[in-house]
């Protein structure tokens, strides 16, 4: 019997798209449609998409990509053949969520814009983006499949008016965001606060353009994550409360993608945020998770209830250690006072290292480690987060205290400054840096200062 293909599968065949198995595969494609002096152009512009790209700088790829209708394919199919095909497929999935009136932000070569005019041929249909290539290669794509019920206007998200019943947007946020001044060393909403502003930014005028009872979609290659918290509450505080999400994964040459699928409603904000109350005393309270007194609004309340939700899948009850971004995420859940912190500076690592010992305010009986440690195979974020029996407080510290000492005793230069908690604030203490070298270890010439807390008498010890 022959396999019935997704909604997916068939508009990548109505594209001529293939997904390339390797990345060597995909260069040979590219080099064999566009020439290899653009794909290493396109090298170049993908290496230095790292996340801190200005409006202009992003502008200028898009514009790069979408010199010919021909060419964006190509580069579509090569890059994002499996991520096309996921999301026509949760769109056919969710169908129940398009209305008549649907909006496409930054919608590139219109290649998901299409999908939907074909998929819902009554409905009517508008792609924005602000690149002035990419608006012409998407009338062209439109043309080509002869749709009617489709429009494509280059403008800035800003600029444009209207209301809807649906706006979809793919990968807005994080292509528009830049890492500047986010660290990995603050609580996770500290880092979602810095993250909200720029936020705030893109998707402040998202909320005046859905209509009361609209649906807003976005699809975004981020995990549960601050940045992916400030965009709930973003949306939360423009009224708008998630209907659903979930994570997804596609391929992209020989490994995977999570990507993150939600849907926001107007519709139901008000009758959830009657219930926020409620749910604050029965949710958060009883489960005794990330007490919620200093939170400032509603909106503010709703989304931590439903990031709160959203996170369960990632938690186990009880378990003893946890990495990345959930690492921070439990320092605020379980972190009460600072016993002892150092950010350490050496000469061999781009960013500080940091050691902390906390109490759990969850349980007298334990203590918290939460730590930035060398580790140059993970990502950027790498954190981690441990609950402790409070006998091992004693041990902890002096594990801290050997893991600076043994940069020092392999000959490197090493800073330390001691860390702070104030006002629910992870800080670097304002004081200059103590140098320590190894021959300070090995004479008495180290006179430590006061804000390192005297941490040459463990050193030396």
């Amino acid at each position: 019997m022959k396999r019935k293909k997704d909604p997916g599968l068939i508009y990548l065949n109505e594209l001529k798209m293939n997904w390339h198995r390797t990345y060597k595969a995909g260069k040979n494609y590219l080099i064999s449609r566009i020439g290899s002096e653009k794909v290493s152009e396109l090298e170049f512009w993908t290496e230095k998409r790292d996340g801190n790209n200005t409006v202009d700088e992003e502008v200028n790829f898009y514009n790069f990509k979408n010199q010919s209708l021909s060419m964006s394919l190509a580069i579509s199919e090569v890059f994002d053949s499996d991520y096309i095909r996921k999301i026509c497929n949760w769109i056919s999935d969710n169908k129940e969520l398009f209305g008549h009136t649907i909006l496409d932000i930054g919608c590139d070569c219109g290649v998901l814009t299409c999908f939907i005019a074909k998929y819902f041929p009554e409905a009517e249909v508008i792609g924005i983006d602000r690149s002035k290539n990419a608006i012409k290669c998407a009338k062209e794509l439109a043309g080509r499949f002869g749709l009617k019920n489709v429009s494509f206007i280059q403008t800035e998200l800003t600029s444009f008016n209207g209301s809807f019943d649906t706006i979809l947007y793919a990968r807005v946020t994080q292509e528009n965001i830049t890492e500047k001044g986010i660290s990995c060393y603050n609580t996770f909403f500290d880092i979602s606060e810095l993250y909200k502003i720029q936020v705030e930014m893109i998707l402040g005028q998202v909320g005046s353009l859905l209509d009361k009872q609209g649906t807003l979609i976005s699809f975004e290659m981020i995990d549960l994550n601050p940045l992916y918290y400030a965009i709930i509450r973003s949306l939360s505080e423009n009224n708008c409360a998630i209907l659903n999400s979930e994570e997804i994964i596609y391929k992209q040459f020989e490994g995977t993608v999570p990507l993150r699928c939600a849907a926001f409603s107007k519709d139901i904000f008000d009758d959830i945020k009657e219930l926020s109350h409620i749910r604050q005393e029965m949710d958060l309270m009883d489960k005794n998770q990330l007490l919620v007194p200093y939170l400032s609004s509603v909106p503010e309340l709703l989304a931590r209830i439903t990031f709160n939700e959203m996170l369960d899948e990632k938690i186990t009850e009880g378990a003893p250690q946890y990495f990345d971004w959930v690492a921070n995420y439990m320092l605020d859940d379980t972190a009460n006072e600072l016993i002892e912190g150092y950010f350490v500076y050496t000469d061999v690592q781009p960013k500080p290292l940091l050691y902390s010992l906390w109490t759990n305010k969850n349980d007298k009986t334990a203590v918290i480690y939460f730590g930035v440690p060398n580790d140059e195979a993970r990502n950027d974020h790498f954190t981690e987060w441990s609950n402790n029996d409070i006998s091992y407080k004693n041990s902890l510290i002096e594990m801290i205290h050997k893991l600076v000492k043994n940069y020092i005793i392999e000959g490197h230069v090493v800073k330390i400054t001691k860390a702070v908690y104030e006002d629910n604030h992870l800080l670097e203490k304002d004081l200059p840096l103590q140098t320590i070298m190894k021959e300070d270890l090995e004479s008495d010439r180290w006179n430590p200062l006061q804000s390192a807390s005297d941490i040459a008498k463990y050193l030396k010890n």
